[in-house]
């Protein structure tokens, strides 16, 4: 977390000009340089100095004052009362101030300004450079920016009593300090005001879902930034939005990033409403090590003292953030892209084990069985549930046309994919189910019944992005319920490593339903030239198994 102000380093303001830059400002006051081009050039040598701020390790980073003349400028300027005088004279200034030693000198004071009317902020004065300045650093940095302003007592402090203000523009100090004070509230409110903002968003959040259907669930994600390299726009944690966040907006629950110190602590935690569940985002999309599972339950036991829910009842687990918030995905591995999405998959493997560690098989819609033929525990990671149900304990960030349920066994007959067909679902007999099959594994997908064959398409075009045109084909009643040409089910054979057969070459039904002329079945012994495969094929996507 970033350490509390001032910084253990720190400087006071002003940095020594460049000569290009004090030449450019006295042919300016000459008349040779106009104001857009001095600017250009005081911005250009801003841009600099904030670089070399930050190189020497400075937090708290400055303009330098580029775009003083004198350190005081910027202010009285500014507002509406004060007139700028261009000569001043020995008898304005107090005897100590080196002003008055200035006109000793030269016979001449430089110049001043004097209170001729009342004093109102009519426009910003520091403002415009302070949002220059805010471009010229990272988001996460700009709350640390720091402009050094004049006091309020300058003048009075300079100027000779008489020499401060006219009698026509005040009659006392104190009424003259009453509207300094007034001017300096006013510039220093004109940043954000946070809570209000914080107000609003939650308002308009609440608008936007006021009028969502009963039967809707609303999450939502607390993003601090997930962009490749590490680069973010916030950190810290959610102590200063906690109570107004979590029980103002209306929403079911919260998706709460916790995989680093940058989301700091869980104490927030303990203003969480009571009735609603809450997603912990403990595995980093971040970074290609796979999380210790001890040291993960034991910070969900750390959460749940502060949810006090010692049974994690209304706690749920999930990646800190989506794996690929831009299109090439998150930096989580110097390998190739097959290596980074197969990391992405032992992620969310590790998600759902978790998950069945802590709150048991029935915590995950989308069940995953260990291989214990295997002695080769990543086989179980790289064969995982692409998208899971938001009402699970497991949850995956990412945005899915349709949900889905997941089995993965090492091995099934014709009986048990037949047994698993009639189980589906709390026994629902109107279920479908599709299995598909690669080299080790059977996978038993079983769908919705609610769902219309243009879902189930979306569904399967979701776990295989590949597969641009699926062909589903009804395995009860040897109905086609979508069909294409062979060129676009191609790449899914060749993904799953296994070929379609046409059924006329086939003698007989391997699970016992009806197929239409042409239905295909899928085979782990002919190769693709053997199959014969013609237009109009149709590859059968439920029951898909070979005897």
């Amino acid at each position: 977390m970033t350490p509390p102000l001032p910084f253990r380093a720190e400087h006071i303001g002003s940095l020594k000009r460049p000569a290009r830059l004090v030449e450019a400002r006295y042919q300016f006051q000459h008349g040779n340089l106009s104001r857009s081009e001095l600017t250009a050039i005081e911005d250009e040598e801003i841009l600099r100095i904030v670089k070399l701020q930050q190189k020497l390790g400075f937090k708290a980073i400055t303009d330098g004052e580029f775009r003083r003349f004198m350190y005081f400028d910027g202010f009285f300027e500014n507002l509406e009362g004060f007139t700028l005088l261009s000569q001043s004279s020995p008898e304005m200034y107090r005897p100590y101030a080196p002003d008055a030693q200035i006109c000793k000198a030269f016979g001449v004071g430089p110049p001043t300004f004097l209170c001729t009317s009342k004093i109102r902020r009519i426009k910003p004065c520091y403002v415009p450079w302070f949002q220059f300045l805010a471009k010229s650093v990272s988001p996460e940095d700009v709350k640390h920016l720091k402009i050094s302003i004049v006091s309020p007592e300058f003048l009075h402090l300079r100027h000779a009593p008489g020499y401060v203000y006219t009698s026509e523009a005040y009659s006392s100090d104190n009424e003259y300090f009453a509207d300094i004070a007034q001017a300096y509230r006013v510039e220093l409110d004109c940043g954000v005001d946070s809570d209000a903002l914080l107000d609003r968003y939650v308002q308009l959040y609440n608008d936007c879902i006021s009028s969502r259907k009963l039967d809707m669930t609303i999450g939502m994600h607390m993003c601090r930034g997930n962009f490749r390299g590490g680069i973010h726009f916030a950190e810290g944690g959610y102590d200063k939005i906690a109570v107004k966040l979590f029980n103002s907006l209306n929403v079911d629950f919260f998706y709460l990033e916790y995989d680093s110190p940058r989301a700091g602590g869980f104490e927030p935690l303990r203003y969480y409403p009571k009735t609603k569940p809450v997603v912990l985002g403990l595995i980093s999309t971040k970074t290609p090590e796979l999380e210790d599972k001890n040291a993960i339950v034991a910070r969900l036991d750390e959460a749940s003292r502060y949810l006090e829910d010692p049974k994690k009842d209304r706690m749920h687990l999930s990646p800190q953030c989506g794996f690929a918030s831009v299109l090439e995905g998150n930096n989580i591995s110097d390998q190739d892209m097959e290596a980074k999405r197969m990391l992405s998959e032992a992620k969310l493997a590790l998600v759902v084990e978790l998950a069945q560690d802590v709150w048991g098989n029935s915590s995950c819609r989308g069940k995953i069985k260990r291989n214990h033929s295997s002695p080769n525990d990543n086989t179980t990671q790289q064969h995982v549930t692409r998208l899971f149900r938001s009402a699970s304990r497991c949850h995956c960030l990412a945005t899915a046309p349709i949900s889905f349920t997941l089995e993965k066994n090492t091995t099934m007959t014709t009986d048990q994919s037949a047994s698993m067909a009639q189980l589906s679902d709390n026994h629902r007999p109107s279920i479908r189910v599709a299995l598909l099959r690669d080299k080790q594994t059977t996978y038993v997908i079983p769908l919705e019944s609610c769902l219309t064959w243009t879902d189930a398409i979306s569904c399967f075009q979701a776990i295989f992005p590949e597969l641009k045109a699926p062909i589903i084909y009804d395995g009860e009643n040897g109905d086609v319920i979508h069909s294409s040409d062979w060129t676009s089910i191609a790449p899914w054979v060749s993904l799953l490593r296994v070929v379609a057969v046409p059924a006329r070459k086939c003698g007989v039904d391997p699970v016992g339903t009806r197929l239409s002329k042409k239905g295909v079945y899928l085979s782990l012994d002919l190769t693709a030239e053997e199959a014969d495969l013609e237009d109009g094929d149709i590859l059968r996507w439920s029951w898909l198994i070979k005897a």
